[in-house]
């Protein structure tokens, strides 16, 4: 899942089957959403990941992303889950 803000590109969501990783449907479906992205006159793609989620970083990676400094926060505001 992916979409435009206005400003820029952020990649929701991507999953593959675990049996089936390693395929290059990652892959695949990122260079998809980046083309579409750019189709609409997005600029700049961005995305969050868990910092020790080192194989997820590691793909990213591969895909010509890199680390930014920056602070993300967030807030709970309803009952716990």
């Amino acid at each position: 899942m992916a979409g435009l803000d206005g400003h820029r590109g952020w990649v929701y969501r991507v999953a593959v089957l675990p049996e089936l990783q390693k395929c290059g449907i990652g892959q695949a479906m990122m260079a998809e959403v980046e083309k579409k992205l750019a189709e609409i006159g997005c600029k700049k793609v961005n995305l969050q990941v868990r910092s020790t989620n080192h194989g997820v970083v590691a793909f990213y990676r591969s895909l010509g992303f890199e680390v930014e400094e920056r602070i993300s926060m967030g807030k709970r505001i309803g009952p716990p889950a």
